[in-house]
Parts: C-alpha cells; sequence; structure tokens
C-alpha cells in the first residue's frame, strides 16, 4: 500500500509538471521566435536607414558604393550571426552576406524580398540553400514615401532551438528537483498513513488466528486511523468478552451435568446388580445405563469443546513424540480387550508448537472415535513424521472408514455417521478439529488404503532458533 500511495503522489505530481512544462515549452519557443524577429526586423531597419543615402549614390555613382554596402552587411552578419541582402528597388543585390544571393542578382522572385519591395515588412520560415530552416526578416529601404531597396536578415533557426533548449534544460533540472521533493515528501506522508494501517493489520491478523487479546496500535498515526483503532479495540473487546461468556457457559453446564450423570449410571449400575430383575426389566436398565454413558460422553465432548477454544497465543513446545507413545500405551489395554491392535510408528522425540493439553485430546478423540464407529475393526495405527515444515500425527483405522460426503460433514458438532446406535457423542472428531486450529494447524480425514479412515493432523514443527529459552512439555519438567 505504501508503495502504491507513493506512485500515486509522484505520478499526480508528473501530471502536474507536465500540465505546466509543456505549454510552458511552447510559449517559450514562440516568444523566443517573436523576440529574434523583433531583434532583427529592429537591425534590419537599422541597416536600412545607414543603406538609403548610399543606394541612391550607388544608382549614380556605381560599384563604389556597393563595396561600401557589402561591407557594412558583413560588419552586421559578423556581429549579429545573421546573413543580410541589401537590393536596389528592381530587386538586384547590392551587397550580400548570404551565399545564395551574389551581387548584380536579381532576387526579386524572393517572396520577402517582393514583399518589402512593395512597401511591406514581413517575418517568415523559409529553407535555406543548406537545406536548415531559417528565421526571414524583410523591410523596405524608404526613402519618404518612396520605396529604394529592400534589406533582408535571415537567421538560423536552430538559434531558436538553442536559446529554448537551454531555457529547457532548466525547467526540467527544476522538473526533475520537484520530483524528488515529491518522491520525498511522498514517502514520509505514506509512511505515516500506512504504518498505522500495517500495525492495524497486523494485529487484525492475530485476532483472526484465535489470539483475541491482540489490540491495535492507538497512540501513532493520523486521527482518524487512532480512531479507527480505537473502535477496532472496542469491537475486539466486546468479541472477546461475548467469546469468554460462551466458553465459561458451555464449560459450567457441561461441569454442572456430569455429576447428576455419574449418580444416576451409577444407581442404574446397582438396580442392575439386583438379581430379582426379570429379562425385560434387565434389558431395559441396559439401554438406559447405553444412552446415560452416551450422555456423559457427550458432556465430556462438550467440556472438550470449551477447552479447545483456547487461544493460539497459549502455543508452547511440545514434544509430540513422548504424548503419543504415552497414549499409545494408555489406549493399548483397552483396543486389545476389544481385540484391536494398535501400533505407534513416529521418532522418540519430536517438538512441536501445540496447546498445552491439545494433543491428548486430539490422540484420545481420534482413538475413541475409531473403536466406536468402526465396524470390523482389527488394527488402529499412531503415526508421527516430518512433512516440510510441519509435524504430521495420524491415526489410522482399517475399519469400513466414511464416504466423501460423510468425510465432508464429520467435523460439524453433533453430526453422527450412519453406525450412530454405535453410541458415539458426535463432538470427538469437532473436537480434533478445533484444538488442531488453536495449535495453528489442520485437521483432515483421508480414506486409508485399503479401507478404513486416516485422521491427519499437521501441526508447526519447531526450528532451532525458536527453542532457546523455552519449556517443552511431555519430555521434561517444565522451567
Amino acid at each position: 500500500m505504501r508503495r502504491r500511495l507513493l506512485a500515486v503522489f509522484v505520478g499526480l505530481t508528473l501530471l502536474v509538471l507536465a500540465v505546466h512544462d509543456i505549454p510552458l515549452a511552447i510559449h517559450l519557443r514562440a516568444v523566443e521566435r517573436d523576440r529574434l524577429a523583433t531583434s532583427l526586423e529592429r537591425d534590419a531597419f537599422t541597416l536600412a536607414g545607414l543603406a538609403e543615402e548610399n543606394i541612391e549614390t550607388f544608382v549614380d555613382r556605381g560599384t563604389n558604393v556597393s563595396d561600401f554596402l557589402t561591407q557594412l552587411a558583413d560588419r552586421y552578419a559578423s556581429t549579429s550571426s545573421s546573413e543580410i541582402v541589401i537590393t536596389d528597388v528592381h530587386g538586384l543585390v547590392l551587397a550580400s552576406s548570404d551565399a545564395s544571393a551574389r551581387l548584380g542578382a536579381n532576387v526579386s522572385d524572393r517572396a520577402s524580398i517582393s514583399l518589402a519591395l512593395e512597401g511591406v515588412r514581413n517575418t517568415s520560415i523559409r529553407e535555406g540553400s543548406s537545406g536548415e530552416r531559417q528565421l526571414v526578416v524583410a523591410v523596405p529601404v524608404l526613402s519618404g514615401p518612396t520605396t529604394k531597396g529592400a534589406v533582408e536578415f535571415n537567421r538560423p533557426v536552430s538559434a531558436i532551438d538553442g536559446r529554448v533548449s537551454s531555457r529547457l534544460r532548466a525547467i526540467l533540472a527544476a522538473a526533475v528537483i520537484s520530483l524528488l521533493l515529491a518522491a520525498l515528501i511522498g514517502s514520509v506522508l505514506a509512511q505515516t498513513l500506512t504504518e498505522p494501517l500495517r500495525r492495524l493489520r497486523k494485529a487484525t491478523r492475530r485476532i483472526a488466528g484465535g489470539e483475541l487479546t491482540a489490540r491495535a496500535d492507538v497512540a501513532t498515526g493520523p486521527p482518524e486511523i487512532r480512531d479507527l483503532a480505537d473502535d477496532f479495540n472496542t469491537m475486539v473487546a466486546r468479541l472477546e468478552q461475548a467469546v469468554a461468556d460462551q466458553r465459561d457457559f458451555a464449560g459450567d453446564a457441561s461441569h454442572q451435568l456430569r455429576t447428576p450423570l455419574t449418580t444416576l449410571r451409577l444407581r442404574v449400575d446397582q438396580i442392575l446388580d439386583d438379581d430379582r430383575l426379570d429379562a425385560s426389566q434387565r434389558g431395559a436398565l441396559e439401554a438406559a445405563r447405553g444412552e446415560l454413558r452416551r450422555m456423559e460422553r457427550l458432556v465430556e465432548g462438550l467440556l472438550a469443546l470449551a477447552r479447545a477454544g483456547a487461544s493460539s497465543a497459549d502455543r508452547r513446545i511440545i514434544d509430540a513424540a513422548a504424548i503419543a507413545r504415552d497414549r499409545f500405551e494408555s489406549w493399548e489395554a483397552l483396543a486389545s480387550e476389544s481385540g484391536v491392535v494398535m501400533e505407534y510408528r513416529g521418532p522418540d522425540t519430536f517438538d512441536v508448537w501445540a496447546v498445552d493439553g491439545a494433543l491428548e485430546q486430539i490422540i484420545d478423540n481420534a482413538v475413541a472415535n475409531a473403536l466406536d464407529h468402526a465396524t470390523d475393526l482389527t488394527r488402529i495405527e499412531i503415526r508421527l513424521e516430518r512433512s516440510a515444515a510441519t509435524a504430521r500425527l495420524e491415526v489410522r483405522d482399517d475399519g469400513q472408514g466414511l464416504s466423501d460426503e460423510d468425510r465432508a460433514n464429520a467435523f460439524d458438532r453433533f453430526w453422527r455417521g450412519p453406525d450412530s446406535a454405535a453410541g458415539g457423542s458426535g463432538v470427538g472428531l469437532a473436537v480434533v478439529k478445533r484444538l488442531a486450529e488453536a495449535c495453528n494447524g489442520t485437521a483432515r480425514l483421508l480414506p486409508n488404503d485399503p479401507h478404513g479412515l486416516v485422521v491427519e493432523i499437521r501441526l508447526p514443527v519447531i526450528e532451532p532458533h525458536e527453542r532457546a529459552g523455552r519449556k517443552t512439555i511431555g519430555r521434561m519438567s517444565q522451567d
């Protein structure tokens, strides 16, 4: 944005300079031409006045006066850098410093000379003998009302161009300096405007990443941006409070429900211990106990979802390998009772960025989901490996798996698959996804080969420069 503002500012300055300087250059050329024409016309009249008496004498005395006029023309030509032609009333050349007009030649066919012999002073542009364009000024030599001859001055137009170019270079230098000043001022203004916006954008990204404690800077920048940042902070504060209230309500409600549900399930267990129950009563109580257990797991899932709202700012270094092995050992015995073989594949240590306690819940919910929902299940595998700049944690099973449509919906809260009778709560995979996102990671469901389901979690890995001064959870005690 800073570059765009600077480009706009410099572009506007360049446009203003172009609008100002191009007409100015055209005007300078016209003014310089008029100035030169006036100067030549003045000199031509001066020379015509000197030549008037000598032209009349030339008519009576012959060529001696022509020599005088030639000397006069040469002297003027050397001081004014002009070519000069002096003719009599018939257009015969009496004196000339112009190579194209020899002494005695008739040049009355020249338009400028012809007009001057008619008593009309005139200015024109013509192409000289060398092919160069010339500014021509011709005036009559007058003796009272009578025209005695003509005087023609001509000078190359390049003389005008040289003067104009010299002034244009000065204008161009001023324009370049103006552009440099505009770039400097524009850079300062762009920095003043964009830096507060950049900080506001940075705060927005932190909040979008789940860090609701982030705030925009309201101390610097233009007043309008400071007001915007203040309003932004007010909005985020209200959002943070709303999220915290929602999380607290879910946690409190789930916690309050857990105790009466546990008590009710224990009472059902005591009744089931009574040998006097007939088969129908026992079946009804067994069904009730199953529903109570499902409700307990649902409440536990709601508590986990409430905890899954943790901010990514709570991340720390976690030894994912140690935690994965620990959860594998905890689930292995239960899985073996169901005839399921569990395996762990991964390194001895593997540090990742994660929220404390998140990996345990991710693995527990993924394994529990596999045990609850997959029929014909014989194997569950926990894998941990590095892929590019991320850690990849996978929980694989060889059950029936899910269709593409079911995998697209399985992360939704309270979604239950086609085998919902198995007793799942419908929040296990939702917890997995929320916790992965809280760790700045991602969660995906993939088909296993040849059949089954893969719960894939990708988490940021720890680079060597990030390890210093940090505490590692799962491998050693916290510092």
